[in-house]
C-alpha cells in the first residue's frame, strides 16, 4: 500500500511540480537519426515521394482489388455506396500498406538513417503503446456516460461482427501505424532535427494531417470541423512523439479511436461496414455532425492529457 502511494506522489509531482511540459530527461533517438540529413529540401523531396508512391501504389492495389473481386475498378476506387459493406471496409483499410513504402524508401534514401528509426526505440514504443490504448479504453468509456440525444441502430450481427475482428483489428493497427509513421515518425522528426520552433515541427504537419481528412463531398458543410479535429488530434500527437520519444503513445491513442469509431459505433458508409453500431445521421448532416464533432474534441483534448500523466507517472515511477 505505502509503496503505491509513493507511486501516486511521483505521478501528482509529476503533473504538477516537476512540469507536465517538461522535455523528456533522455535523448530522442527518432530525432537523433533525423539530423544525420536534415536539409529541408530533402524532407520537401521526401514528402513529394512519399505522396506519389502513395498515389501510385493505391492505383496499383485498387485495380489489383477490382480484378481480384469482379467488381468495376471505378466502384472501389470511389468508394461506391452500392458497394459499401464489410468487405468494402476492409479493402479500404487495407490500402494503408501503400502509405508505408513512402516513409521507408525515403528515410534510407534521402535520409541515411534506418527505416525502423522512425517508429523510435521498439521496446520502449511498444510498451508506450499498450499504456496509450489502456487510458483511451477507459476515458472513452467514461464518455459514453455523457448523454445523447440518439439510439443506436444495430450494423452487424454479434457473431458475424467477432468473426471479422481480428483481420479489422489487424488492418487498422496497419491504417493507423501507416499514418503515424508518415506525420509523426517521418515529417516531424525531420522538420524537428531542421528547425526548433513547435509552429513548424508540430503545427505543420498537423495541419496536413487535418487537410488530408478534408472530405466536403462525404461531409458537406461538416468538413471543416472535422478538419479541426483531426488537426487538434494531430498536435496532440505531435506533442506525445516528441516528449517520449517514439509514436507508440500516438499509435496507440489513434489505433485505439480508430477501433472505437470504426467497429463499435460508426457512422453509416464506406468505412463504417465493420461497425456493430451506426449513429442514426448522415456525415453530411452539419446540424447533427458539428456538437458531435465539437465534443470528441474535447474527448480527445482528455484523453491526450492522460495519455501524457500516465506516461510521466511511469517515467518517474521506475527511475
Amino acid at each position: 500500500m505505502g509503496h503505491l502511494w509513493v507511486q501516486a506522489e511521483w505521478g501528482f509531482k509529476a503533473l504538477m511540480l516537476r512540469g507536465f511540459f517538461a522535455p523528456q530527461n533522455q535523448p530522442n533517438l527518432m530525432v537523433e537519426a533525423a539530423r544525420a540529413q536534415p536539409a529541408l529540401w530533402r524532407v520537401i523531396v521526401g514528402m513529394v515521394i512519399c505522396l506519389l508512391t502513395y498515389v501510385l501504389g493505391l492505383l496499383a492495389y485498387f485495380y489489383a482489388i477490382s480484378h481480384l473481386i469482379g467488381t468495376k475498378f471505378e466502384a472501389v476506387w470511389t468508394a461506391d455506396p452500392e458497394t459499401s459493406g464489410p468487405s468494402l471496409t476492409l479493402i479500404l483499410l487495407g490500402s494503408f500498406v501503400t502509405m508505408l513504402v513512402g516513409p521507408f524508401f525515403v528515410a534510407w534514401l534521402l535520409h541515411d538513417r534506418s527505416p525502423w528509426s522512425l517508429f523510435g526505440p521498439l521496446r520502449q514504443m511498444h510498451r508506450q503503446f499498450w499504456i496509450a490504448v489502456a487510458v483511451f479504453s477507459a476515458l472513452a468509456t467514461l464518455s459514453t456516460l455523457i448523454p445523447t440525444d440518439f439510439a443506436l441502430v444495430r450494423s452487424l450481427g454479434l457473431n458475424q461482427w467477432l468473426l471479422l475482428l481480428p483481420l479489422a483489428l489487424g488492418l487498422i493497427a496497419i491504417q493507423t501505424g501507416a499514418e503515424e509513421l508518415l506525420f509523426r515518425g517521418y515529417i516531424q522528426s525531420q522538420l524537428v532535427a531542421r528547425f526548433k520552433s513547435p509552429i513548424i515541427w508540430a503545427v505543420l504537419p498537423s495541419v496536413l494531417f487535418g487537410l488530408a481528412h478534408f472530405a466536403p463531398e462525404e461531409h458537406g458543410s461538416a468538413a471543416w470541423y472535422l478538419v479541426l479535429a483531426t488537426g487538434i488530434f494531430g498536435l496532440c500527437a505531435a506533442d506525445l512523439t516528441h516528449r517520449f520519444g517514439t509514436i507508440g503513445p500516438t499509435w496507440g491513442f489513434h489505433f485505439a479511436n480508430n477501433v472505437m469509431a470504426m467497429l463499435a459505433v460508426s457512422l453509416p458508409g464506406a468505412l463504417g461496414g465493420l461497425a456493430l453500431y451506426h449513429l442514426p445521421i448522415a456525415a453530411n448532416d452539419a446540424e447533427a455532425m458539428v456538437p458531435l464533432i465539437l465534443r470528441d474534441i474535447a474527448v480527445t483534448i482528455v484523453i491526450w492529457l492522460g495519455i501524457r500523466f500516465a506516461l510521466i507517472w511511469r517515467e518517474n515511477a521506475h527511475r
